[in-house]
């Protein structure tokens, strides 16, 4: 949610959201956020401290975290060495958002309840939230995603065959937007913050996450002097078993599906878009399917 943000003395900032962001939805982001049982983890993790109103506005106060932003372009002028730094620290945390407890959501509950990604309901599981949100975003929005993925419908009859082999027990804290400008650090690029959890957020399969967190590392390979993307893969694939790892295939082609068009005017695909068809139409990714 876009907002303008203003520092409220050293301990905290205001945030004002134009009035469509919904009162209820920034309360529950309130009460999640209070559910966070943040013990195991070394950063810090946002915290509301009040809302209200003000004319045609929604004012939200905050506690206040510090640390510098990686933007592109931030990072663009580290050097490779502190890329390397820095992304060896981002995997690390990666994997640390699966040990943030909560018992806010229930298994298969999408946090947001607006619908822009994921339609907001009590599915029972996490199998059934994504067979059902596959599905749906193929009734929706297959025929706009025809031209560019002919076998459409094949894609999506492997993915649905796939996803009850999933394991059924995981119901783990899933950011679901985690990519370096989501994150602050220290000047010794250790993470000091994870931001924004909201629109993306679900508890399920941790290997989902990972697998964002994977592909986001520089989703358009627009920072320059580390291969990104390749780079945090190949630590990843360290810490994952040759399974794991091909379920992350599997999820990015979930993804892919799922959030193709939500930015998107359909009659001028963006670059969300493009990158999602070009995951679609991935040999390597459909490799798993």
């Amino acid at each position: 949610m876009q907002c303008l943000v203003f520092a409220d003395g050293d301990d905290h900032v205001i945030k004002i959201y134009e009035q469509s962001a919904g009162l209820e939805n920034l309360n529950r982001l309130m009460q999640f956020y209070a559910s966070l049982d943040q013990s195991s983890v070394a950063f810090s993790l946002p915290e509301i401290i009040a809302i209200g109103k003000a004319k045609s506005h929604i004012l939200v106060r905050e506690k206040r975290l510090y640390g510098i932003s990686p933007t592109l372009d931030n990072l663009n002028q580290f050097s490779s060495n502190e890329l390397t730094i820095f992304f060896r620290n981002y995997v690390d945390v990666l994997f640390q958002i699966q040990n943030i407890k909560t018992n806010f959501l229930e298994p298969g509950e999408p946090l947001d309840q607006t619908g822009d990604f994921i339609r907001y309901s009590y599915y029972g599981s996490w199998q059934s939230l994504l067979i059902s949100n596959v599905l749906h975003k193929q009734a929706i929005s297959g025929s706009l995603f025809l031209p560019y993925v002919p076998d459409l419908k094949n894609i999506v009859d492997r993915i649905v065959e796939n996803i009850p082999l999933l394991p059924y027990d995981k119901n783990d804290l899933i950011h679901g937007d985690f990519y370096p400008a989501n994150t602050l650090m220290d000047q010794n690029f250790n993470i000091t913050a994870v931001l924004d959890f909201g629109t993306y957020t679900l508890v399920g399969d941790p290997i989902y996450d990972i697998a964002l967190g994977w592909i986001f590392a520089d989703m358009y390979q627009n920072v320059k002097p580390l291969q990104a993307v390749d780079f945090v893969g190949d630590l990843i694939r360290e810490r994952l078993s040759v399974e794991e790892f091909r379920r992350m295939k599997l999820y990015i082609l979930i993804y892919s599906l799922l959030s193709a068009d939500i930015y998107c005017d359909p009659d001028a695909p963006d670059g969300h878009f493009q990158w999602a068809m070009n995951n679609l139409n991935n040999k390597d990714f459909r490799e798993v399917l």
